[in-house]
């Protein structure tokens, strides 16, 4: 089960706005614009060999971050990308770390 994780939407129309934003993540501007915009701390641009990007995002010991209005966005590292390559470190060491067989 996933948990709606708090600011997600500006974190969108932040990625979508941004100077360096690729063709895909301009898109995510228009309909996120309203959310409005989070201060990041760290960018990691598009690249497109990587095929992802990401931003973070300070938080205070809360663990969230406040913009002047005093709306929260979860405070971390937020990626973007295509999910067959944001995922596949996550996965690497896995069938590896049982040793060789035989």
């Amino acid at each position: 089960m996933l948990n709606e994780v708090a600011g997600w939407q500006r974190v969108l129309g932040t990625i979508g706005s941004a100077p360096d934003a690729n063709v895909t993540a301009r898109c995510l501007a228009e309909p996120f614009s309203e959310a409005g915009v989070v201060e990041v701390a760290g960018v990691v641009p598009f690249d497109s060999v990587r095929k992802w990007s990401a931003l973070i995002v300070d938080g205070a010991a809360g663990g969230a971050a406040d913009d002047a209005a005093g709306t929260s966005v979860a405070a971390g590292t937020w990626v973007l990308g295509a999910p067959d390559f944001v995922l596949q470190d996550s996965h690497a060491g896995t069938a590896g770390s049982r040793g060789p067989r035989g």
